[in-house]
């Protein structure tokens, strides 16, 4: 999934940040906070179940317990 790509279906759930910054959340330069990282997670996790596999990216209620 293209950057783009991930943007896309991030703002179809609702997701609020802009492309750029999403961006800087996948390279390491920001964190998004719970609700935008739970976003995210959930639109990575969709593509990840659409390929047949499983939902390998923690929501944030789960990141403490890795």
């Amino acid at each position: 999934m293209s950057v783009v790509g991930l943007w896309i279906a991030y703002v179809a759930l609702g997701g609020t940040e802009s492309l750029a910054q999403v961006g800087h959340f996948l390279a390491g330069s920001a964190a998004p906070d719970a609700p935008q990282w739970d976003v995210l997670a959930q639109a990575l996790n969709d593509s990840f179940v659409g390929l047949d596999l499983d939902h390998p990216v923690p929501y944030f209620d789960e990141l403490g317990s890795l």
